[in-house]
């Protein structure tokens, strides 16, 4: 493929036979370049690429893809026909072609296995031009349900008691690209009720889903989460997803309307269960508000699955290896893969997701957990807690992720 691509390019330059910066327009609708695109996009798409990167360098183009997490370089192109690319990616982004100092940012539909893709493009100006980032967002992605994300069976049943709930306010937190928002479709999944009004408002919509109603946020024309919130409160709804807290006004709205009879689900940027309490402490909400509507916080991570196509036993381990297997009292056997084509040879085949769920069954004293006053190892053991560390290992044990992605969990 990187091979049909690069005779494309070819085309392209002999298409192109005067390059002029400023009448980029002329050229931009010439068809080897429009099957340029159509080929890396669906190269991307079949390959469950997430993001495309394309960046210009003293010598030549090169076109990156990330995949299950990881870059990795796709091919490397003529330098020539870089200006080319981004302005009739610009053209399909309908973005201005002559600004090229300022960051800009975009979106356009790609047409794939009769659905339409939602694509996102931003760029921005690095010494050698611009780069440009596409981030594919497949709607074609299963939706998953909550059995399939494979949840331990300890951590399954929590979350479902908590999902009982009519009211309050629950919270899926973990770094960015960690699937909070698949695992909040897996809730809304085991949710959807003809009898419930839910509504979605997200920026952008990542899964479509029968049942429920989804909204767009546009910031540009003043519609930011809080002010969709806010107008959505008249809605009459019964269960809201919002895809991002992202500032105090927005983080009281959502309060203020789980204290008055609705089941809010949210994402949060923070490490863990119980640093995304100090997180929304930070934004300025009031303790007793967060005591009195804070139903539970589901935070996770996504690893590096095992390939199951080469699983092989470990046997041999280095010093460091032996001192964290000890450490932790890890028995064997332990298992990785070694390397096939169905992986790519990587040893790795997809994510997998590890988890941690802080139920909060009874109100607590915000104001003593902010003070410090409340034995942390306790309060996690009276709710029958279980970190994402032990999660991990767990996993570890079964043979789904290596001692390498293990010893890499890194959590604050």
């Amino acid at each position: 493929m990187t091979a049909s691509l690069n005779n494309l390019a070819k085309q392209v330059l002999r298409s192109t036979p005067i390059y002029n910066a400023e009448s980029l327009d002329i050229h931009v609708q010439n068809a080897p370049l429009l099957l340029f695109i159509d080929t890396l996009v669906q190269t991307a798409l079949r390959e469950n690429i997430s993001d495309i990167h394309i960046e210009p360098n003293a010598q030549e183009l090169a076109i990156r893809f990330r995949r299950d997490g990881e870059l990795f370089t796709y091919g490397k192109f003529p330098l020539a026909i870089h200006p080319l690319l981004i302005a009739r990616l610009k053209v399909m982004a309908s973005l201005n072609t002559i600004e090229r100092k300022k960051p800009q940012d975009g979106s356009f539909f790609f047409q794939y296995q009769g659905e339409k893709i939602d694509i996102r493009l931003s760029f921005i100006r690095l010494i050698y031009g611009e780069k440009c980032v596409l981030r594919l967002l497949n709607t074609l992605n299963h939706c998953y349900s909550l059995s399939e994300l494979q949840f331990s069976s300890f951590n399954l049943q929590i979350l479902e008691d908590i999902l009982t709930h009519n009211n309050g306010l629950f919270l899926t937190v973990g770094p960015v690209n960690s699937g909070k928002t698949t695992t909040l479709y897996a809730a809304l999944k085991t949710l959807l009720s003809p009898q419930k009004n839910i509504v979605t408002i997200e920026d952008p919509v990542e899964y479509r889903l029968n049942g429920i109603n989804q909204i767009n946020i546009y910031p540009q024309l003043g519609l930011s989460f809080r002010e969709i919130l806010r107008s959505l409160l008249r809605q009459d709804p019964d269960i809201i997803m919002l895809g991002e807290i992202r500032d105090k006004e927005t983080a009281i709205i959502a309060l203020r309307a789980a204290l008055t009879g609705r089941l809010l689900l949210s994402t949060l940027h923070a490490t863990n269960a119980i640093n995304a309490i100090y997180r929304l402490l930070e934004l300025g909400l009031p303790p007793y508000l967060l005591s009195a509507t804070l139903l539970g916080i589901l935070a996770q991570r996504l690893l590096k699955r095992n390939c199951p196509h080469c699983l092989t036993k470990q046997t041999s381990f280095s010093t460091s290896e032996e001192k964290f297997l000890c450490q932790h009292s890890l028995t064997p056997p332990f298992y990785r893969g070694q390397g096939c084509e169905k992986c790519h040879f990587t040893g790795t085949l997809g994510r997998i997701a590890i988890q941690e769920i802080l139920f909060l069954k009874k109100n607590i004293d915000i104001n003593k957990l902010q003070k410090g006053n409340i034995n942390i190892t306790q309060f996690l053991f009276q709710r029958n807690f279980h970190s994402l560390q032990a999660d991990a290992q767990e996993k570890f044990q079964r043979g789904e992720i290596s001692l390498q992605e293990l010893r890499s969990l890194k959590i604050c």
